[in-house]
């Protein structure tokens, strides 16, 4: 029979979370919530929005620490606390297992946590640093400081401190630097956890590849789960389509995310313009917000041959995306350093066929059945969607796959695959003891 424990009390720490909108809080809530609903116990360790340490919410299971705007990471404010008071509570609340998502100061406290308080601890790798600090060359201090204070966190080996310090060998180019920094920074603290989740074959690849000598560890794949946005009705794919200029015959290619440098977004307004050479009615959408970076690419929209078919719609409330992704016709995805994008699934889930360019990031997208995958070429992504859309009874059966590939990957299902990693945890630590 499959070891079971019951009632478990969970702690959850992240370096982002609300106000912050991002695919890390969204996972975060996705696991509060179905833990809770297989009736599991909660608590979520996060930085609060400033030095107050206190922000509006009325819940005494979100734990917060004051914080300043963050090194080197939008969305990772730096939190500031006194580790042995911080101990205590922790202690306190006598949880069973900790799970860390960020690897900032809010994650190294619950490394820290779990090593002093002998309970087992979780590593689930949400973000693709590797690719990320190449579009953020000054996020090395950042990751210095994660490098200074790991020694502290829990015992390395003398081994992993030589490693360390190769890496942090200063050389020439900053993007090279940071990397080799991460990359051990990275396979070190994943080495002294009790099991390691990867959300795609792309980030468990990675990682493997990253590990030497000693360093091995076992990594389970398990994408977040997603249910589907609400439904949008006709008259709301009306309305939305009549507030942004969109004609009722046309084919709306969209895309929903941040709009930040890494996400390859460029290359979507070239591949707009090579597509409309094909299909004189179609238009680009852009879902989402970056206030950084949405400025520059709405300038080189605008000096583009395609500028009146490109529309910018800002944020949208999560809960309202159903009615932007029901009002498409093929979901566009241009990135290379995601590690899973949430927003692909809930695009399936919302019967859009897919045309992306990094095949190992999704489980919901199989070639040929619901989408394409294309090469980084703004002219291979067109002639991909032109397919998609060319024939119509081939579109609407992609549309029927969509839906159906995506619904193997709920809520439910995927965290109760979690909730099994946690049960083996605590029974190997429990039988080793």
């Amino acid at each position: 029979m499959p070891y079971t424990i019951g009632k478990m009390k969970i702690a959850i720490f992240t370096d982002t979370y609300r106000p912050s909108l991002n695919g890390i809080v969204y996972v975060t809530e996705i696991l509060r919530r179905s833990f809770e609903q297989l009736g599991h116990e909660v608590y979520i360790f996060a930085p609060a929005s400033s030095l107050s340490g206190k922000d509006d919410e009325h819940d005494d299971h979100i734990i917060r620490f004051p914080a300043i705007s963050g090194l080197g990471f939008d969305d990772f404010n730096s939190s500031i606390f006194f580790p042995p008071r911080v101990l205590k509570r922790i202690a306190e609340l006598d949880v069973d297992i900790i799970h860390f998502l960020t690897p900032g100061p809010v994650g190294l406290l619950g490394m820290y946590a779990a090593h002093k308080l002998d309970k087992p601890l979780i590593a689930e790798y949400c973000t693709d640093l590797f690719e990320y600090v190449d579009h953020y060359p000054f996020a090395l201090p950042a990751i210095f400081a994660m490098s200074a204070v790991l020694p502290f966190t829990f015992r390395p080996s003398r081994a992993e401190l030589l490693e360390l310090l190769k890496a942090a060998r200063p050389r020439l180019g900053t993007a090279k630097w940071n990397r080799e920094m991460v990359k051990h920074l990275i396979t070190v603290m994943h080495s002294h956890c009790d099991a390691v989740i990867a959300h795609s074959r792309k980030s468990a690849e990675q990682m493997r590849s990253w590990q030497v000598g000693d360093e091995h560890y076992k990594i389970d794949i398990i994408p977040t789960g997603v249910d589907a946005l609400p439904a949008a009705t006709a008259a709301q794919r009306t309305a939305f389509r009549q507030k942004w200029d969109i004609a009722q015959d046309d084919e709306v290619i969209s895309y929903v995310g941040r709009l930040s440098p890494e996400k390859n977004l460029d290359m979507l307004i070239e591949m707009i313009a090579e597509l409309a050479k094909w299909r004189s009615n179609v238009k680009l959408l852009y879902v989402g917000e970056f206030a950084e970076y949405r400025p520059k690419l709405e300038a080189k929209a605008a000096a583009s041959p395609a500028a009146d078919r490109i529309i910018f719609t800002g944020r949208i409330p999560r809960e309202e995306l159903g009615v932007a992704l029901g009002s498409s016709n093929v979901f566009a995805f241009p990135s290379l350093t995601d590690t899973q994008s949430l927003a692909l699934h809930e695009a399936a889930l919302s019967g859009l066929p897919i045309v992306m360019i990094d095949e190992p990031v999704t489980e919901v997208v199989h070639e040929g059945q619901n989408g394409y995958f294309c090469k980084d070429d703004p002219i291979d992504m067109a002639a991909k969607i032109n397919d998609v859309l060319d024939d119509s009874a081939r579109y609407k059966q992609m549309c029927v796959e969509s839906r159906k590939i995506a619904g193997h990957f709920s809520e439910l299902k995927q965290s109760k695959k979690i909730i099994a990693i946690y049960e083996h945890v605590i029974q190997s630590k429990t039988t080793a003891a």
